[in-house]
Order: C-alpha cells, then structure tokens, then sequence
C-alpha cells in the first residue's frame, strides 16, 4: 500500500511539474572588436506551462562580470543558470575562473536533471536535452575586455546521461569582430545568406539589429524590448537599457 501510494505521487509530481519550465533569453548576441566588447539580447520570457510570457533583463552583473544565458529554466529540476552565476563569482574576480567554476556547478546540476526530465517530462527532454543550456561571461581581464562562453551538450550511452561543457574564449578562439550568437538564430542565417556583409559596419547598431531580426522573425519565442551593453576598459556603459532599465538605475544611483 505504502509503495503503490508513493508511486501515485511520484506520478502526479511528474505530471504536475511536466512543464514546469522556462525557456529564458532566447536571442543574444555579442561581439568583441577594437578593444571592446558589444552584447545585446531580446528580453521576452517563454513559459512552456502556457502561461503568457514575460519580460525579464537578460544581461545581469555577477560579482565583476556581466552574464547572460540562453536555455530551460526549471525551480523543480533545480536549473537556474543565473544562481549559478551568482555562486560561481563568489569570491572570484577573473572572468576565466568565474566561467571555469560555473561549469563545475551546471554540470553536476544538469546531470542530475536530465534523467528526471527523461521520465518525468519525455517531451521536453526530446526537444532540449541535446543542449540544454549556453551562457556567455563579459568582463575586463589582464587589461582587456573579453568574453568566455560556455555550450552544454548532453550525450546518452547506454542510459547513462552525461554532460559536458565546451568553451569558447575572445580573444583566443576568435578573431577580432568575429560574432557570438547564442539561442534563436534562423532569421540572422536566412539574413545573412542574402547579405554576407550583414555584421559589417558599427558593432553597437549590428548587434542589436541582429536581434531585431529575431524578434521579427520569431515573435513567439524572441520578444522585445532589446537590452544592450558595451564594456570598455573604463568600464560598462548600457546603449539601450530595455528591461534592464532598472539595474540602469540602481548601477546610476551606486547601488550595482
């Protein structure tokens, strides 16, 4: 008796929290040239429970490094990339250690979540599981700006789910005005087959147009309004706070 009940609310747990998830910051992009670096992204919020959605900032600073993060968001599966983020800069001020130790904490977490997932929401599981998560760290590093990202991918052998994060540093594994797109990226392909020079020209006025297009292209999933922010070696400067207009305001008033 004892069991069978304890199966049921396994059961109801499974349907209850089936689509209890987020699919956050669907469109960032970022790019690092002439000794700075531009990064933009859309600010709707999609909830796969069929609740409308929302907007939220995307680009958030952590400890001395901003971030912002493309993927599943789940309270129940315990995936929040964003408090990962948070912990991750605990006492730690380099970009690259900051990155190394968020990788540490999603890949565990991750692991852990993708076989629930598996049984409890098969779906979502099928649609998301191959990669899950992609997250990208801007910040100022001996003397200079540059970006680390970090790609989640997932791989299934013989029912065993393993995870594991590739990265990507700029400068490094770049070249300067190379673009980094993260999340939806079908209307910039389609673009830039019919214009190769689409990225040529002002990187602050590129970038954001470059999620413009997706918002324009995928409205259910990528939504306005664009938030935008340049960091140089004095510092960050917001080019359009969107729905960070907020933290604009706290980082204005000293309270960031």
């Amino acid at each position: 008796m004892f069991s069978f009940r304890l199966r049921w609310i396994c059961l109801w747990c499974g349907a209850n929290f089936a689509f209890a998830f987020t699919v956050a910051a669907t469109s960032i992009v970022a790019v690092r040239t002439q000794g700075r670096v531009v990064i933009a992204a859309d600010g709707k919020v999609a909830h796969l429970d069929g609740r409308p959605g929302e907007t939220r900032c995307k680009i958030l600073k952590v400890g001395e490094v901003y971030f912002a993060a493309v993927g599943l968001e789940s309270t129940f599966y315990k995936i929040d990339p964003y408090s990962s983020a948070r912990s991750a800069s605990l006492g730690r001020h380099r970009v690259s250690e900051i990155a190394n130790s968020f990788a540490v904490l999603e890949k565990a977490k991750l692991a852990r979540a993708l076989p629930l997932m598996k049984r409890y929401a098969p779906d979502i599981y099928e649609e998301f599981h191959t990669n899950p998560e992609q997250v990208v760290f801007v910040g100022i590093e001996n003397g200079s700006p540059i970006w680390i990202a970090l790609d989640f991918w997932s791989t299934e052998t013989s029912g065993t789910i393993s995870v594991e994060p590739r990265k990507i540093t700029c400068p490094g594994q770049c070249a300067d005005g190379d673009y980094l797109f993260l999340g939806r990226r079908r209307a910039i392909a389609e673009a830039k087959e019919h214009n190769p020079r689409l990225t040529i020209g002002d990187p602050e006025v590129v970038t954001a147009s470059l999620v413009g297009l997706e918002i324009e292209g995928e409205p259910e999933a990528v939504g306005p309004p664009i938030s935008e922010l340049r960091l140089e070696n004095d510092g960050a400067h917001w080019i359009r706070a969107g729905a960070c207009s907020s933290i604009k305001a706290r980082r204005n008033r000293g309270q960031e």
